[in-house]
């Protein structure tokens, strides 16, 4: 999960860490691929506005990567516009929830989007719920 929003990136770990998911956070962009590299995570959630490098940005270099590719990327922001929406699908995003987001719904969007990947693992394993 990447938000440059302290608080809401405690937050939204904290109720995806009690709901039982392994949740790895960064509050800047660029330590992305970096983690990802060394994590191979089922899923990734990014914010769209940030410094430096904004979540579209973040979500074409991971399409662009062979090794994170596979990897559904949902963003969550406080953007409202459909602009802002086609842009997310057209870096391959796969969900989009806006802020204010309800731990609910948080909870339901990755269960949703965990539960329908099942893609091969550097281990062999399926990816999946955790």
């Amino acid at each position: 999960m990447v938000d440059d929003d302290p608080k809401f990136l405690r937050f939204s770990t904290e109720i995806l860490i009690g709901a039982g998911y392994d949740v790895h956070a960064a509050s800047d962009p660029a330590q992305v691929k970096t983690m990802v590299a060394s994590l191979a995570p089922d899923l990734i959630i990014l914010d769209i506005s940030m410094p430096g490098k904004d979540g579209f940005e973040v979500a074409r270099e991971l399409r662009a990567s062979e090794n994170t590719k596979h990897v559904p990327c949902m963003f969550i922001t406080a953007h409202r516009d459909s602009t802002h929406v086609r842009n997310a699908k057209d870096a391959g995003g796969v969900a989009y929830l806006e802020k204010p987001v309800r731990s609910s719904s948080l909870i339901w969007m990755v269960k949703s989007l965990l539960s329908k990947q099942q893609r091969p693992r550097p281990d062999g394993a399926l990816g999946g719920p955790a």
